[in-house]
C-alpha cells in the first residue's frame, strides 16, 4: 500500500509540473509570438508568468488529489485518465483566452457572463481569422500533455524532486511577483475578474436603501443652469436641431492638438478648431455596448450594463424628453441595431424612426466581406448618405442620432487600398510620427480606417452645411471608446475620446478642459434648452451626469467591458482595478493620491455600484409617475408573460420564431402570436416574425393588419423579399390584383439582379385572373404606403 501511494504522489507532482509548464508555454507563445507584446521588464513578465502557471497548476492538482486518491483505489488507470482529462480541460481553456486575448486585444473576464455565445463568436469573427499556428496550439498542447502523463518517469524519485523544489518555489515566490494579473496570466486575469463580479453582484441592497428612506436614490433636483452649453451659444427663436454623431473607435489618441498619433483625422482636427472643443472628454465603457444609454440616457450600468438587463427600468432619456417638447427623433446606423439590444432600448423609448443594415435599398453598397463572410454592414460613407437623404425639411426640429461602424475590426471599407497609401505617406511625411513607426506599420489597416472615416464625416459636414436648416444645427461628435488594437500608455486612455460642438451657433471656437463624459451629454443638451426655450423638463432627475460646466466633485462611473465595473473618478482620482491615480493636465496618471481622497473615492465608487445594482434591478431609478417615454413595445399580461417564460426558457431568438412558425402552421394562432410578441420585444426588427405575423393575419381573415405589417416590413427591410412574397399571397388570397401588381412593379425594381426571386415574382402574379385587376379598395390599408415609417 505504501508504494502504491508514493506511485500515486510522483504522479500527482509530475501532473503538476507538466500542467505548470505547458501553461507557461501557451501564454509565452501568446505574449511573444502571437500578440508582439511590447514589454518595459522582459525578465519580470516571464517570472511572473512561470510562477504564477505553476503555482495554479499545483493548486489546481491539490484540489484534485482527494478524488483522485479514492478513484485510484477502485481503479488506479480510471484515476488518472480523471486527472489528465482535467489537465486538458485547463489546457484548452488556457489557450482559448489567449486566443480571444490576440484577436481582440483585451483579456476575457466578466464580460463572459454579458454576452452569449453567438455574440463572443461574432465579436472575435469580427476581429480576426484564426491561423495555423492557432490551431496546431489546441492540438499540440494537449497532445504533448498527455504523452507526458503516460510516460513511466513519473516513478522516477529524481524526476519527483525536482517537481517538487519547482512548485513549491513557484507558490513561495508568487505574492512578490504578481502586480498585473493580466500581464501574469488570461486565466488569472479571468478568474479574479469573475471572482469580482461575483462580488460586486451581490443582492442585499435593497433593505440598505429603503431602511435610509431613500426608495430612489438617484434622483437630484435638475440645475439647468449648469448645461456648460448655453454661455457659448447664440440660440435663435426656434429650437436647434441636434445630431449626435457617435463615432466608432474615435479616441482622443488620433484626433486633435494632443494627439499621439496625429494627421489620421485631418478634417476633425480642423473642424475643432472651429468648435467647442472637450479635449479631457470620457466615454463611460470601454465597449460599444455602453454609449447609447450613457449618451442618451445618463443611466447606471446595471450588472452587465444598462442594454442588457432582461427588463427595462423607466428612466428619464433625452428621446423621451425632446419628444415631449416637440422634437421628431431618429436613429441611424449601417449594422445590425439588435446587437447589444440597441434596437430594443431605441424602440421602448419611443424613437420615431429607425434605420439600420435592413433599411438599406439596392442604391447603398454594403461593405465588402471578409473571407469568412462577415460584414458589420454598410460602411460610414453609405451611412452618412443615407442619413443625408432620410433628414426631412418640414420645420419640426430633429434629434438625429448617428452611430458609425467602419472604424473597427476587420477594417474593411470602400478604397481601402488609397487610405493604406496615404498612411505611407504620412510616415514619411510628419517627422513627429518616427518614434511611432512601427506602431503604426503593425496596424495599417487602423490608421488607414481613421483616415476613411474623417473622409465620411467631412462628406457628412459638407451635406449638413447645404441644407436650409443648417444654420439653426448643433452637431456633436464623439467617439463611442477608444479604438483597441493600438497600445496604450495608460488605464485611462481606454475612455479617452473627443467631444465637438460644431455649429454656426457657437459664440467663438473654444478649447474647453472640463473633465465630462458621455453622461453628461443628455443633461447639458437638456439644460441648454430649458435655459433658451419654453420647454416641459421635471424639476427632478436621475441622470449620473451633471453637464458640461466645470464641477471639481464629478463623478464619473467606467465599465470596462460587460460586467467589469472596476474603474471610477471622483474629482480628479482615478481608480483603476483598485489602484489610485491622480489625474493630470492632458489625463496623465501618477501615484502618489492623499489617503483621505482615496478613502472618499473608494466609498463614492461603492455607493455607485450599490445605487446602480438596486435601482436597475427594482426599477427604483424614477417614480412611476415621472415616466416619460412611450414605448413601442408589446405590452404583455403578467400572466401571458408567465405563459412565455415556461414556453421560451433558454431558447435563442431563432428558436422561438421556429417554434412560433409550427404553431402558426398547426393553425394555432394565438400561442404563435404570444411568440412573435415577445420576439418583437427582444428584437424589434426580426422581419421573419413580422412577416410571419402578417401571413397569420391573412389566414386568419384579419386582411387589413396583414396588410399593414407586411408593408411596414417592406419599407423598413426594402431587401427582405419574403415580405413581399407574403404579400402578393394576400393579394392573391383577396382577388387584388392592382395592388399586387403595385408590389411586383416594385420587386422588379429593388430585385433587378435577384433572377430567382423575379421568377417567383412572375409566377405569383400568373395566378391572378383578369377580373383580379377591377378597382377594389381596403377601407382602412388602403390608406397606408411604402414609406409608412412606424408600426
Amino acid at each position: 500500500m505504501k508504494t502504491y501511494n508514493k506511485t500515486n504522489f510522483q504522479f500527482l507532482l509530475l501532473n503538476a509540473l507538466t500542467l505548470g509548464s505547458l501553461l507557461s508555454i501557451t501564454e509565452l507563445a501568446y505574449k511573444f509570438f502571437f500578440q508582439h507584446s511590447h514589454l518595459e521588464n522582459i525578465a519580470l513578465t516571464l517570472a511572473q508568468i512561470i510562477s504564477f502557471n505553476f503555482a495554479f497548476a499545483a493548486g489546481i492538482t491539490m484540489l484534485l488529489a482527494l478524488p483522485f486518491v479514492l478513484m485510484s483505489m477502485v481503479s488506479s488507470r480510471a484515476s488518472k485518465i480523471f486527472l489528465v482529462l482535467t489537465g486538458i480541460i485547463i489546457l484548452l481553456s488556457t489557450i482559448g483566452l489567449n486566443q480571444y486575448a490576440a484577436q481582440t486585444n483585451l483579456p476575457l473576464g466578466s464580460d463572459l457572463y454579458g454576452y452569449s455565445f453567438d455574440d463572443i463568436l461574432f465579436i472575435t469573427g469580427s476581429s480576426a481569422e484564426f491561423s495555423l499556428s492557432a490551431i496546431l496550439m489546441f492540438l499540440l498542447i494537449p497532445a504533448i500533455y498527455v504523452t507526458v502523463a503516460f510516460l513511466k518517469i513519473s516513478q522516477n524519485k529524481v524526476i519527483s524532486i525536482i517537481s517538487a523544489v519547482i512548485l513549491i518555489t513557484a507558490i513561495s515566490s508568487l505574492p512578490l511577483l504578481l502586480t498585473d494579473l493580466t500581464d501574469a496570466s488570461k486565466t488569472a486575469y479571468f478568474l479574479n475578474d469573475t471572482r469580482q463580479y461575483l462580488k460586486d453582484n451581490q443582492k442585499g441592497d435593497d433593505q440598505e436603501f429603503l431602511a435610509n428612506g431613500d426608495e430612489f436614490p438617484l434622483m437630484h433636483p435638475f440645475n439647468a443652469a449648469a448645461n456648460g452649453l448655453t454661455e457659448h451659444l447664440n440660440l435663435t427663436e426656434n429650437k436647434p436641431n441636434i445630431v449626435l454623431l457617435v463615432v466608432e473607435g474615435l479616441g482622443s489618441d488620433f484626433m486633435g492638438k494632443g494627439a499621439q498619433y496625429q494627421g489620421f483625422t485631418p478634417f476633425l482636427d480642423s473642424l475643432s478648431d472651429h468648435s467647442l472643443y472637450f479635449s479631457r472628454f470620457l466615454s463611460n465603457t470601454g465597449r460599444s455596448f455602453g454609449a447609447l444609454p450613457s449618451i442618451l440616457g445618463s443611466a447606471p450600468f446595471g450588472k452587465n450594463g444598462f442594454l442588457d438587463l432582461e427588463t427595462l427600468p423607466d428612466h428619464m432619456s433625452l428621446i423621451s424628453v425632446l419628444k415631449q417638447n416637440g422634437y421628431v427623433t431618429s436613429y441611424y446606423e449601417g449594422g445590425n441595431s439588435s446587437f447589444d439590444n440597441k434596437n430594443r432600448y431605441l424602440v421602448n423609448e419611443g424613437i420615431d424612426n429607425l434605420t439600420d443594415e435592413n433599411s438599406f435599398d439596392q442604391t447603398y453598397v454594403k461593405t465588402k466581406s471578409t473571407k469568412d463572410g462577415f460584414s458589420w454592414g454598410y460602411p460610414d460613407s453609405e451611412i452618412y448618405r443615407k442619413t443625408l437623404a432620410s433628414l426631412p425639411e418640414n420645420g419640426q426640429p430633429r434629434l438625429d442620432i448617428v452611430l458609425s461602424i467602419s472604424n473597427h475590426e476587420p477594417f474593411q471599407f470602400p478604397g481601402k487600398e488609397e487610405y493604406l497609401n496615404q498612411v505611407n505617406q504620412l510616415i514619411k511625411s510628419r517627422p513627429e510620427l518616427a518614434g511611432k513607426r512601427k506602431n503604426i506599420e503593425e496596424n495599417p489597416e487602423v490608421f488607414a480606417s481613421l483616415l476613411y472615416t474623417d473622409a465620411s464625416i467631412r462628406s457628412f459636414i459638407e451635406g449638413l452645411k447645404k441644407r436650409s436648416d443648417f444654420e439653426n444645427t448643433i452637431v456633436l461628435i464623439t467617439g463611442d471608446h477608444r479604438l483597441i488594437p493600438v497600445s496604450m500608455k495608460n488605464q485611462i486612455c481606454r475612455y479617452h475620446v473627443p467631444l465637438l460642438v460644431y455649429s454656426p451657433l457657437v459664440k467663438e471656437p473654444k478649447e474647453i478642459r472640463t473633465i465630462a463624459s458621455h453622461m453628461d451629454i443628455a443633461p447639458a443638451i437638456t439644460g441648454m434648452l430649458a435655459n433658451g426655450y419654453p420647454m416641459k423638463t421635471p424639476e427632478n432627475v436621475p441622470w449620473l451626469g451633471l453637464g458640461l460646466s466645470p464641477n471639481n466633485e464629478r463623478e464619473i462611473p467606467l465599465m470596462k467591458y460587460k460586467g467589469s465595473f472596476t474603474d471610477f473618478i471622483k474629482g480628479d482620482t482615478f481608480i483603476a482595478q483598485g489602484k489610485s491615480y491622480k489625474i493630470g493636465k492632458n489625463l496623465s496618471l501618477s501615484g502618489g493620491v492623499e489617503k483621505a481622497e482615496t478613502s472618499q473615492t473608494h466609498e463614492a465608487f461603492e455607493l455607485a455600484k450599490k445605487s446602480g445594482r438596486y435601482t436597475t434591478t427594482n426599477n427604483k431609478i424614477i417614480p412611476e409617475n415621472l415616466k416619460m417615454n412611450i414605448s413601442n413595445l408589446i405590452k404583455i399580461s403578467k400572466e401571458d408573460q408567465k405563459r412565455i417564460d415556461e414556453l421560451t426558457k433558454n431558447l435563442s431568438q431563432g428558436e422561438i420564431y421556429y417554434m412560433a412558425r409550427d404553431s402558426a402552421h398547426n393553425k394555432n394562432y394565438e400561442i404563435a402570436l404570444l411568440l412573435l410578441d415577445h420576439l418583437n420585444n427582444l428584437n424589434f426588427n426580426h422581419y421573419d416574425g413580422r412577416t410571419l405575423r402578417g401571413r397569420i393575419y391573412g389566414w386568419s381573415d384579419r386582411t387589413e393588419q396583414a396588410e399593414q405589417e407586411l408593408k411596414y416590413v417592406i419599407n423598413r427591410s426594402p431587401l427582405y423579399s419574403d415580405a413581399y412574397s407574403a404579400l402578393l399571397d394576400l393579394y392573391w388570397w383577396n382577388s387584388l390584383g392592382n395592388k399586387a401588381k403595385e408590389v411586383a412593379t416594385l420587386a422588379r425594381e429593388r430585385f433587378a439582379n435577384n433572377r430567382d426571386f423575379l421568377n417567383t415574382v412572375a409566377s405569383k402574379m400568373a395566378r391572378f385572373d383578369p377580373a383580379d385587376f377591377e378597382e377594389k379598395v381596403l377601407p382602412v390599408s388602403d390608406q397606408l404606403s411604402y414609406n409608412q415609417t412606424t408600426p
